[in-house]
C-alpha cells in the first residue's frame, strides 16, 4: 500500500508500506513423529522517489526507489510448543527499474525490480 504525490507529471514522492507473513511446516514419517513450524512476519515503511520517463493519454512508465526500515519477526514452534522468538529491525529497500501503469481513476499497475517487495509486482489503485 502506498501514497504517491507527482510533481509537474515527471517527480513522484510519497510513501509505501510492504508486508510478508510466511508459515513454514516440517513432517517426519520417522519414529517417532516430529513437526516443526516457521513464522516470518515483515512489515516495512519506505519513503519514495520515482521520475515518470513516458507519459501518453491513460498510460505512464516509471523507475522509482524506495529506502526505509524493516521490522521483523521469526518464530519457532515443535511440536505445538514455541521454542524461539527473533525480532530484528533492518534497511529496506526497493528498486523498481521499469514500472507501467494504465487508466485514469481506477489503475493497473506491473513493476519490475529488486528489493524487500520482490521482483515482479501489479495490481490496481485508486486515484482519490
Amino acid at each position: 500500500m502506498s501514497y504517491t504525490f507527482t510533481f509537474k507529471k515527471f517527480v513522484q514522492l510519497g510513501l509505501g508500506w510492504t508486508m510478508v507473513k510466511e508459515t513454514t511446516r516440517f513432517t517426519s514419517t520417522q519414529t517417532p513423529s516430529y513437526l516443526r513450524e516457521d513464522r516470518l512476519h515483515s512489515q516495512a515503511i519506505m519513503p519514495h522517489v520515482g521520475f515518470v520517463w513516458k507519459w501518453s493519454g491513460k498510460w505512464y512508465a516509471y523507475s522509482n526507489y524506495m529506502v526505509g526500515i524493516n521490522f521483523r519477526k521469526e518464530s519457532r514452534s515443535e511440536k505445538g510448543f514455541l521454542k524461539s522468538t527473533k525480532r530484528e529491525t533492518s534497511e529496506a529497500y526497493q528498486l523498481n527499474l521499469v514500472g507501467v501503469t494504465y487508466g485514469k481513476k481506477l489503475k493497473g499497475f506491473a513493476e519490475f525490480g529488486v528489493g524487500i517487495a520482490g521482483v515482479v509486482n501489479g495490481g490496481l489503485s485508486l486515484e482519490l
